[in-house]
């Protein structure tokens, strides 16, 4: 199996995983456990959890200056600023339609990639964005693309979650410290999370047991965990090796699925206008993910 194919198997599994993740913030939601809180404890046990290989692997690295800020940078902008985003506004849109946003993603990592000299200026690829973008209009204007008309401002809220996804497609691929185990990455990402989540948490809302708010919360963060610890190791594997426009591919798999599982858990059907937005954001994607790959030096 060659590189590109095996990075597109990991991708589907990751993207599969993300695209849940909107139902476990549902649960959330529904249980009455504060966002900060959630966010720290998944990543708490997330960091637990990918410690356990970091000790019996004995091994050691040294980081540069740049490395360090790499961890708490992309822990902002690549997992709280995302799922917080989303968790936060979980009860105010449709499942299925919170993984729209992410949609953006691969336009945002383009102009970034292209900002920092990461990608070539490509006509084809500005046209794909101005196609995500139409999508999203689908979705913000008509009063019907959504059950509660009102609710259509949080999407233009929930678009710092593709921008902050973009964003740390960049950390990845200029920052990630050289020849480390994906498994070490995930391990310091997900500890950096936990330490600004803790203070985070403390300050707004004293320290919260997650399993104090019931079988929904404890589901909703154990499903949470899973996702993010999988997801991230995938992160590191496949950025160093194809980039980071590539891996923002990730979004075909997480609207699709996303869609699936809302309907799965929650019997959620799309409107007719979520319809259009979704094919103007694949098509939209299919372009601006199109002769990507070659990275110029930087």
């Amino acid at each position: 199996m060659n590189k590109k194919n095996f990075c597109y198997i990991l991708l589907l599994i990751s993207g599969t995983g993300f695209g849940s993740v909107f139902i476990a913030n549902k649960y959330v939601a529904i249980s009455g456990l504060p966002t900060t809180a959630y966010l720290f404890w998944f990543t708490f046990v997330g960091s637990a959890l990918t410690l356990i290989p970091v000790l019996l692997s004995k091994k050691k690295y040294k980081f540069s200056f740049l490395s360090i800020v790499h961890f708490p940078a992309a822990a902002s902008l690549g997992m709280l600023v995302p799922f917080g985003v989303v968790a936060s506004i979980a009860d105010k849109l449709p499942a299925g339609v919170l993984t729209l946003s992410f949609s953006l993603g691969p336009a945002f990592t383009f102009l970034l990639s292209f900002f920092f000299r990461m990608e070539r200026f490509r006509y084809i690829k500005i046209f794909g964005i101005i196609l995500g973008f139409i999508g999203v209009c689908f979705i913000v204007f008509p009063e019907t693309s959504l059950p509660n008309p009102e609710s259509a401002p949080w999407i233009i809220f929930a678009l710092l979650a593709p921008i902050g996804a973009a964003s740390n497609n960049i950390i990845v691929a200029k920052l990630k410290p050289p020849n480390v185990s994906p498994i070490f990455l995930t391990f310091y990402l997900l500890f950096s999370a936990t330490i600004i989540m803790f203070v985070i948490m403390v300050i707004n809302h004293g320290f919260i047991f997650f399993w104090d708010y019931g079988n929904l919360a404890i589901l909703g963060v154990c499903w949470a965990t899973i996702v993010q610890v999988i997801g991230f190791i995938i992160m590191y594997i496949i950025i160093p090796r194809v980039g980071p426009v590539f891996f923002s591919q990730i979004a075909y798999v997480m609207i699709f699925s996303g869609f699936l599982w809302a309907y799965i858990f929650f019997r959620e059907v799309p409107s007719i206008w979520i319809i259009f937005a979704i094919m103007f954001m694949t098509i939209g994607l299919i372009f601006t993910n199109s002769n990507e790959k070659k990275l110029i030096n930087f």
